[in-house]
């Protein structure tokens, strides 16, 4: 081989290295930590009273779909054996007079570790509703 053809073929691989194609497999993103929890608190005060709608889509398909009522200060608290899965989720409450609604979902992390879930917490008012979530390894 001549000094110009093998400048050729190493320049050939160096362009082909910068520009990803060098026939390794990307890596895959993670899975998405799975839901294990629900946990919604009313901020309500007194004999004050709430109907939220609570959805979770579970793989792109909804699993779970409750009307709660909330009354006074009260908790909503939802664990059951179908979440777990390194799947997507994602959870939505909506109030049912105002259509105030907010919705979390498992798309919301970035690089999770392979040993994290989480906990999406919520907060209703009589007028408002607000959505988190924690993300850990200590409750999975």
């Amino acid at each position: 081989m001549n000094r110009r053809n093998a400048l050729r073929t190493l320049g050939g691989a160096t362009i082909c290295g910068f520009a990803g194609c060098s026939g390794e497999e990307d890596s895959e993103s993670p899975p998405p930590p799975p839901l294990v929890e629900i946990v919604i608190w009313s901020l309500l005060e007194g004999s004050e009273s709430v109907s939220a709608r609570i959805t979770v889509e579970k793989d792109g398909s909804q699993i779970f779909e409750t009307v709660h009522e909330f009354e006074g200060e009260s908790r909503f608290h939802l664990a059951k054996d179908w979440m777990g899965d390194d799947v997507p989720y994602s959870v939505t409450i909506e109030l049912i007079a105002s259509g105030e609604t907010d919705m979390y979902s498992s798309s919301n992390f970035s690089d999770p570790s392979p040993n994290d879930c989480w906990i999406s917490y919520g907060e209703i008012s009589s007028s408002s509703v607000f959505l988190t979530s924690m993300i850990d390894e200590e409750h999975c």
